[in-house]
Order: C-alpha cells, then structure tokens, then sequence
C-alpha cells in the first residue's frame, strides 16, 4: 500500500513509498491513454471530450470523422467546433482551409473561411497556416486593422512567413511586430538592413543573443545600401563579439576564415576599395597564417589598384604574402622599388635596375643596398651605371658613401673609372673621403679636382685633410701647374715648404701669387718670404712694398734676421 506520495516535475508523474519502504515512479503514457479508453467505451463524444481536454493522441480519425460529418451537412460552425478541439494539425491544416475556401459564398453571409476562422478565434489562437491565410483574406477585404489588433491581442501565431506577407502588402511596422513575436530574428535584421537602418542591426543582434550570418547581412547591405555602409556593418559585426554561423565559425576558425570570406565577398561584388578597408581594419596581426590573405589582397589591388598596394606594401605591416609573385606583378605594373625588395634572385634584380624606362626611386635603392652584401653591392652599382650612366650616377655615389667599409674604395673606383662621365670619379671620392685615412684615395681627389677645374674642393682637402703625402701632392700640383695656386700654397705652407714654394712661383712669373701669400694667407712668412728672393735677386721696390703691406702684422726681429743672414 503507498501512503505517501509527491509529483515528480522531471516527467509530469508521481512516486511514492509503500509500506514496504519501496520507492515507486509511476506516469501517463499520452500515447496509450485514449486507446485505453476506445476500449472501455464505444460513446464517440465521451472519447473526443477527452482527447480535446487532455490532449493526448489517438482520436484524430474520429475527430476528422465528425468534422467531415458536420461539414457535408453544412453545419459549419459546429464542423470548426470539432476542429478547435481536434489535437495538433490533423484538421487544422492547408487541406481544411482549402474545403471552406471552395464553398460558394451565400448571398449576405460572409464567406464561409472567414466563418471557420471566427469560431476558432473565439476559441483559441490560429496557428501558423491559418494566420497567413486570414492575413490574405482580410487584407483583400482592407481590413487591416483587425490584423493588428489580432496581432496585439496574441491571437494569430506570429511566424516569418506571416512577416514576409505583411511586408509584402508595405506594412513594414507590423511586419516587424510578428517577425519579433514569432522569434524570426534574422528576418528582423534583413528588414533593418533594405530598410537602410543599418546601424540598429548590431545592437538588435546583441540584445536578441543570436548567431547571425555575417557574409549574408553584408552582402545585403551591399545590395540595398552604399558601399560605405556595407563596410561600416561588416566591421561592426566583426568586432561586436556575435556569434557568426557561417560555415567557417562553425567549423571554428572563426576570425581568419571570416575574414577571408568577407573580402572575397566584396571582391565577387566589384567593391574592391571596401574589400581592401576591411582587411586592413580587422586583420591585425601580421601572422604566418595570414600570408594566404595578405597575398589575395596585394594581387587584387596590383591588378586593379597599384597605388593602393603601393601604399600597402610602403607600410611595411605585412610580411607574410608570397614574396616572389607579388614582386612579379609589382614589376609587371611599374612599381619597381618594390619589386626589387622582393626579388631574391640576382637575375630578377639585374633585370629591375636594368630598367632604363622606369628607374627605381632614389629611397627604395638605399633601402635595398642596406641588405646586400659586399659582392652584391658591387655587382648591382656595375648594373645601375650601366643601365643609366648619369640619371643614377648621385645615388650610386651614395650607396657608395654608405658601404665604404664593407666593399673597399679600390673596387669602388675601379667601378667608377670605367664611365665617360668627368665628375664621375670626383664625386664618388667626394663622398667616401670623409671616412677613409687612406692617402691614395685623398690624393685621387685632390687630382680629379685639378683635372676638372674645382679647385676650391682641392684646396679644402689640401687645407683640411690629415692623410695625404705631401712630398706627393707637392710635387704633383707643381707638375701640373694648375692655374688656382691655393692647394699647392695650402700643401707647401702646412708642410713647410715655403722656400720651394717661391722658388716655384718666381721661375714662373707668379710674383703676384707670392704677394697673395703673405699678405693673405699667412703674413707670418713674410720674413722667410723676403729671404728667398732676396736670394732670388728679385726687385728690392717689390720686396720693401711686400714688408709694408703687412708691417702691422710682420715680426720685426725675424725681420731683421733674416735680412742680416744675407
């Protein structure tokens, strides 16, 4: 006997104790409940009160047989009484509504599905099927209305097809009403979307918590709003923390693969600009899985948009795309300084500093060299000269200056030797002087700047530089006779020089130049100066007036000395 017992809520049935301390679970099998009834009773109206109260399964044929019985009597009302009691769909279906639809409607009465309808309304709640038909019928009746109070009142079952119809009929406020009470969410943001409220997708998603297919709303955003604004939901989407339920999110690689999708998306609809855009907003982290992407993007703006990959590739944020293709088409559309940093192969970089059509920019040249080893550099400065004698002979005077140490300044100038060009030489010992102690180099430049006539460069490095023979370069600016005497005065003064100095410029007639020297060059020479050509037997008027152009300056004891010693 069970004297205690309490309701199990885990299935809708009961346990209890007996006395025997036994523990009993006991519940309704709906499925069993009005076949055991069929069997105790033969009275059809006793079965269907308790199909109809309960519920439970097992009366559809007898309900469906009085339905038809009161239906082909015409009793409609009592037929769609039968019907609001019948369980689940098997009298409330499309086949149902078809009967009542091909009645003739009589004179003055309402047509016989809106009667079916009424009764059930009064009754209950239409499902699915029977709130988009009487959605149809009403709205050709132009009563509106009633479907919005119906809708209010909870008395239709609210479902994305019954959305569809209403927004159809450009009801779009009460198409948004049933969308939301029928749970069709996605439908709400499609609506948002065509509808151009595109900024109220995101925070409708995220107050609803669905999952939401983020390739599908942009490319509906693409079609019924600007560019702009399919770019500003794709990045919104991304970065509102949604769960997407794309393919890719599902397999789990969400970011990446999102990412992927969304951009060939937008490439498949000519929106190249905001395909761009949106990997450069989302994508960032500059990863090995990324070069797969990184690669797409550069092809599809080389091929469309070279200044935008141009930009791209200038800020130096990826590194992972292909190397090798990229640097093909970057040469293939004229943007050579990038090319050239890609190739890795010599050949392809001859090839691109062979280019005398387009040259490479000054900048990426530098930039270039600054990776290349010594054999390299050198080999690529012959390729430059060649291609482009002048146009790249300042920066290969550059490269030069920067990798002094690491190539020498004999390979450097035998390189440079080779042009037809006269500054050539010059200008490459003009920039790597500064950093070189070797004296055949500073007496190169000295040489070069008297062959083509800068002697103000030979009298600064003859005044300046601290690496030169001067036995060397004393003999070599008397040898050549320059017509500026100033590198061989700077040379002979600094190195004490001075007797074969005068010597050399009293045999060639530059009294004037001796003048120069003294008086303003170094007027404390004069006494040694007036020495030497008193040894000279030169005029005693030019040498008195040579004293008294610089009396307020000469030593007069040193003076005298040496006017004593002849």
């Amino acid at each position: 006997t069970i004297f205690v017992t309490s309701e199990d809520s885990s299935n809708g049935g009961m346990v209890g104790v007996n006395r025997g301390g036994q523990v009993i679970s006991a519940r309704i099998n709906p499925d069993k409940v009005i076949p055991f009834v069929m069997t105790k009773t033969n009275d059809p109206g006793t079965i269907a009160r308790i199909a109809a109260q309960s519920g439970f399964p097992g009366a559809d044929n007898l309900f469906v047989s009085r339905f038809r019985t009161f239906f082909n009597e015409g009793r409609l009302k009592e037929a769609a009484l039968v019907a609001v009691q019948s369980p689940g769909t098997s009298i409330r279906n499309s086949e149902t509504i078809s009967l009542f639809k091909g009645l003739p409607q009589e004179e003055g009465k309402p047509p016989a599905l809106l009667v079916y309808f009424q009764v059930l309304l009064e009754h209950g709640k239409l499902n699915q099927i029977e709130a988009v038909e009487l959605a149809q019928q009403v709205t050709a009746l132009g009563r509106v209305q009633l479907l919005e109070k119906w809708v209010q009142d909870d008395k239709l079952e609210c479902s994305e097809e019954l959305g569809n119809f209403l927004k159809a009929q450009g009801n779009l406020p009460l198409a948004m009403t049933v969308y939301v009470k029928g749970n069709a969410h996605n439908a709400v943001l499609r609506s948002l979307i065509e509808n151009g409220q595109i900024e109220k997708v995101v925070p409708y998603a995220q107050r609803v918590n669905i999952s939401v297919n983020i390739p599908e709303l942009v490319q509906l955003a693409s079609t019924y709003a600007s560019p702009q604004a399919a770019l500003d939901l794709a990045n919104a989407l991304q970065s509102s923390g949604l769960t997407s339920s794309s393919a890719a999110s599902a397999a789990g690689s969400r970011s990446m693969h999102d990412i992927e999708e969304m951009f060939n998306m937008f490439l498949q609809k000519g929106m190249l600009q905001e395909a761009t855009a949106y990997v450069l907003d989302n994508l960032k982290q500059d990863i090995p899985d990324a070069g797969k992407l990184q690669t797409s993007v550069l092809k599809a703006n080389l091929s469309h948009a070279p200044p935008v990959a141009d930009a791209i590739l200038k800020k130096k944020i990826w590194s992972h795309f292909d190397k090798f293709e990229i640097a093909q088409l970057c040469e293939r559309v004229g943007l050579y300084s990038h090319a050239l940093v890609l190739f890795s192969d010599m050949s392809d970089i001859k090839r691109v500093l062979g280019n005398t059509t387009h040259p490479v920019e000054e900048a990426a040249l530098l930039e270039f060299f600054s990776t290349k080893d010594a054999a390299a550099t050198l080999e690529c400065l012959k390729v430059l000269l060649k291609a482009n004698p002048r146009g790249n002979l300042q920066v290969c005077v550059q490269v030069a200056g920067k990798h002094l140490d690491q190539i020498g300044a004999k390979p450097l100038m035998e390189v440079f030797s080779t042009l037809k060009i006269p500054e050539a030489m010059f200008l490459l010992l003009q920039a790597i002087v500064p950093a070189s102690d070797d004296p055949d180099v500073h007496f190169a430049l000295i040489d070069e700047s008297i062959k083509i006539g800068q002697f103000a460069e030979a009298e600064r490095i003859t005044k300046e530089s601290t690496h030169y023979n001067p036995e060397k370069v004393k003999n070599y600016l008397m040898s050549v006779k320059a017509r500026d005497p100033r590198p061989l005065i700077n040379v002979c003064d600094r190195f004490n020089y001075v007797e074969e100095l005068i010597k050399y410029m009293v045999r060639n007639g530059q009294l004037k130049f001796v003048e120069g020297y003294v008086t303003r060059i170094n007027s404390t020479r004069c006494p040694v100066v007036c020495g030497i050509l008193l040894d000279l037997d030169q005029d005693e008027d030019f040498i008195k007036n040579l004293v008294l152009s610089v009396k307020n300056t000469v030593n007069v004891a040193d003076l005298t000395t040496e006017f004593e010693k002849r």
